[in-house]
């Protein structure tokens, strides 16, 4: 079993990391350095992660990417990666991709994009989310609206300077190389 601690406070991420037997990832969250999120993880637990061998997914939300704005890009996004890649190593970072559509425009409800989920699946209802967590009214981001927009994060990641093997790594293959390990 892979153990997230994405969606958890900074102390249980701690206590996991001590009663796991396997590596800890974070899928998707961001560098409490850069923007104050309560499911941001310091700079300590993300050395910790990379330490056991974990992973670290950088999330495309605008939320939390920027808390100054409603308007987040992906430059801010590659600041999150290049920042966690300055911390725990080029091998340990990547995208944690936890957006398929625009977020919550009016009403709790958002489609997602066609034929991205199976028609029993076709909304998300955001209630639950408290709006300190920036994913309701106008928090968008500028270049990365849905999921077809991924190409847009490699440019983004070639034009900071990462070379074609370490952006394979922060695309995928750091995730691959932990879920193979734990999940055989």
């Amino acid at each position: 079993m892979i153990v997230d601690v994405s969606h958890c406070s900074e102390p249980v991420g701690w206590d996991a990391m001590t009663y796991s037997e396997a590596p800890v990832i974070v899928s998707h969250s961001n560098a409490k350095a850069l923007t104050y999120h309560d499911r941001a993880k310091t700079d300590e637990l993300a050395a910790a992660i990379a330490n056991q061998g974990g992973f670290f997914g950088v999330a495309v939300v605008p939320g939390f990417l920027t808390d100054e704005s409603f308007v987040a890009t992906l430059e801010q996004f590659v600041d999150h990666v290049v920042h966690l890649v300055n911390v725990m190593g080029i091998d340990h970072v990547g995208v944690g991709n936890d957006k398929c559509g625009t977020g919550p425009q009016t009403g709790t409800l958002i489609e997602f994009p066609e034929g991205m989920l199976e028609d029993r699946f076709g909304t998300f209802d955001w209630s639950g989310f408290r709006p300190e967590h920036r994913v309701h009214g106008e928090y968008r981001m500028e270049d990365y609206e849905t999921v077809r927009d991924w190409p847009n994060i490699t440019v983004k990641l070639a034009a900071r300077g990462f070379n074609e093997e370490e952006i394979r790594k922060l695309l995928g293959l750091n995730y691959l190389r932990v879920f193979r390990e734990i999940v055989g």
